[in-house]
């Protein structure tokens, strides 16, 4: 076991229904037990059940008010400096990593980059309890009044409207006719393209925002399905655990890495707490790369992903 290092982290993870929770079982079970492991805080949220945060944050896309719930609950939490927000369908493939390795202490949030697309993860980012951070925060999930009537993209699209109008403002109009034109999620990563291209596709410093470059190891979460669920030493979190997409021929299809259990996810959650911890994780051994394979595998998928980009751009 790593050495615990005691830097106040929280993790938060908010749905819109309780129930929900049971579609990311092997999620939850997984935070769950690393976060009881680690001593990390873990506060979950279902909006149905906290009125009175529902009543402070009204937005009517759930999409935007996840961000305005997660602003109130650092209010609340004053006693932590830093908080993860992870998406509910994120889960720990490996435990040997701390939340602490991905802290970047001169800087207020940092975003990632998603690796097969260009934009900047709406679905987990790390925000220092700072009144600069939840002010970002409000000005990401106030965006909802200001999206265009047409296929948006919701929070994920308007992150890169923030970004555009604060740190290009002479460019601030620049995309927003691609934006309004959008009809589906080709509309959107054109619109997106379209955005990095003016903020510069390798620009990753925005003063106290940092975003970090796929494919890099500082990165804290991928699309375990990119790999077909297979993961190497230097994955941490996996995204995409949903049951509903579990050996489905769909999008974002995936396998689970662990060896079945007869029951639940196989998570003895009564061993968290001790030096058996990690016996939860029991993998299938062919789920297993080493760091090399993975890197080879996701670099094809980064090229990919740059030669559409340049395709889309090249007439900017």
């Amino acid at each position: 076991m790593r050495e615990i290092l005691e830097l106040p982290i929280a993790v938060i993870v908010i749905v819109d229904e309780f129930t929900k929770f049971a579609n990311y079982q092997l999620a939850q079970d997984s935070l769950s037990c690393y976060c009881q492991h680690y001593n990390y805080p873990l506060i979950r949220v279902s909006l149905d059940q906290e009125p009175d945060l529902v009543s402070r944050c009204p937005q009517k896309d759930f999409m935007f008010q996840r961000h305005c719930v997660f602003r109130e609950m650092m209010l609340r939490n004053p006693k932590y400096h830093y908080f993860y927000f992870l998406d509910a369908d994120m889960g720990i493939v490996n435990p040997n990593h701390l939340l602490e390795d991905y802290i970047n202490p001169d800087a207020d949030i940092v975003f990632y980059e998603r690796i097969f697309n260009f934009e900047f993860m709406a679905g987990s980012y790390i925000v220092k309890n700072t009144q600069f951070g939840r002010y970002f925060l409000r000005d990401w999930y106030s965006y909802e009044d200001k999206i265009p009537n047409s296929f948006h993209g919701t929070d994920n699209a308007a992150i890169h409207q923030v970004f555009l109008e604060r740190f290009k403002p002479e460019k601030a109009n620049a995309c927003r006719p691609t934006w309004e034109a959008s009809q589906d999620w080709d509309g959107v990563w054109k619109y997106v393209a379209c955005v990095r291209f003016n903020l510069g596709m390798n620009n990753t410093n925005f003063g106290r925002i940092e975003v970090r470059q796929k494919g890099t190891d500082r990165v804290w979460v991928r699309d375990g399905w990119l790999t077909g669920s297979r993961w190497g030493p230097r994955d941490f979190i996996f995204h995409g655990w949903q049951n509903s997409r579990l050996d489905i021929n769909r999008f974002a299809r995936w396998a689970n890495p662990f060896v079945p259990s007869g029951s639940g996810t196989g998570f003895e959650m009564n061993k968290c707490s001790t030096k058996m911890a990690m016996l939860n994780w029991a993998y299938k051994d062919t789920f297993l790369l080493s760091n090399q394979e993975v890197k080879e595998t996701l670099q094809k998928e980064i090229e990919n992903v740059k030669r559409e980009f340049d395709r889309i751009t090249g007439s900017m």
